[in-house]
C-alpha cells in the first residue's frame, strides 16, 4: 500500500522479487493498492515490468485508487502478510494497520519501523546505509542516508513467508498475536493518552519553575 510518486517505496522491487520468489508458484498472490489519483501514472511501467518478468504463475492484482472502510477492512482481512521495501519511514501507518488487525510484516527494520518492528512480528528484511539526498531538495546535493534494500533478502524473505503461512500454521499465529499485541502495546489509545500527559505535566512544570 503505497504512493507510486514516492521514490522510498521501493515498489519495483516489490514487484520483482516476488515474481522472481515465486515465478513457479500459482498460489501466490502479490496485491498492490497504488495511491494516486491517476492510473496512467503507473500503469505502463508496471506492465513493462511485469512484460520483463515473464513468464511467471504467480499473480500481481493491482487496485486503484482509495477503499472504504468496509473494503479496507476486507482487504486487510484476506491478507497473510504486509510487505514494506521503504529506504525510510516517517512511521508507516498501513504496516502499523495491518500489524495491529494481527497480520505479521515482511520488511525492513531501520527509521520509524525501528520503534515497533522486529523478528517476532515479521520476516526482516536487510538494508544498508547509502548517502543520499532530501526527498525535496532541489540540488540534489548528497547531505543525508537513506537504508538501501537488500534485494536478495526481500526475495528470500517472500519464500519464508510463504513457507510459513502454508506449512506452520502455529508459527503464524504466534506472529499474529505478538503482533497485534505489539501495536496495542505501543500505539493503543490509553497508552498514547498516558505518554501524552507526561510529556504535558513535564513542560507545564517546567514552565512554571521558569517563570517563578
Amino acid at each position: 500500500m503505497f504512493s507510486p510518486s514516492d521514490g522510498r517505496k521501493n515498489w519495483d522491487d516489490i514487484v520483482t522479487a516476488f515474481c522472481w520468489a515465486f515465478r513457479d508458484r500459482p498460489d501466490a498472490t502479490l496485491i498492490l493498492k497504488m495511491t494516486h489519483h491517476d492510473l496512467e501514472f503507473y500503469r505502463i511501467p508496471l506492465l513493462t515490468l511485469l512484460s520483463r518478468l515473464s513468464p511467471f504463475k504467480c499473480r500481481v492484482l493491482t487496485l486503484h485508487g482509495f477503499l472504504d472502510d468496509e473494503k479496507y477492512r476486507d482487504l486487510i482481512r484476506i491478507c497473510d502478510f504486509y510487505v514494506n521495501a521503504s529506504t525510510g519511514e516517517g512511521l508507516c501507518l498501513p504496516l502499523m494497520e495491518f500489524l495491529s488487525a494481527g497480520k505479521p510484516a515482511l520488511a525492513p527494520r531501520h527509521t520509524a519501523m525501528l520503534d515497533y518492528l522486529d523478528e517476532d512480528v515479521g520476516q526482516i528484511v536487510h538494508t544498508s546505509e547509502e548517502p543520499a539526498c532530501w526527498s525535496h531538495d532541489p540540488t540534489g546535493q548528497l547531505g543525508t542516508r537513506r537504508h538501501r534494500l537488500n534485494w536478495e533478502s526481500l526475495m528470500l524473505g517472500y519464500r519464508a513467508c510463504h513457507e510459513m503461512a502454508r506449512t506452520n500454521p502455529d508459527g503464524y499465529q504466534r506472529r499474529s498475536l505478538a503482533a497485534w499485541q505489539r501495536m496495542r502495546d505501543f500505539s493503543d489509545t490509553s497508552v498514547v493518552a498516558r505518554q501524552l500527559q507526561v510529556f504535558f505535566t513535564s513542560v507545564t512544570e517546567t514552565s512554571g519553575r521558569e517563570t517563578q
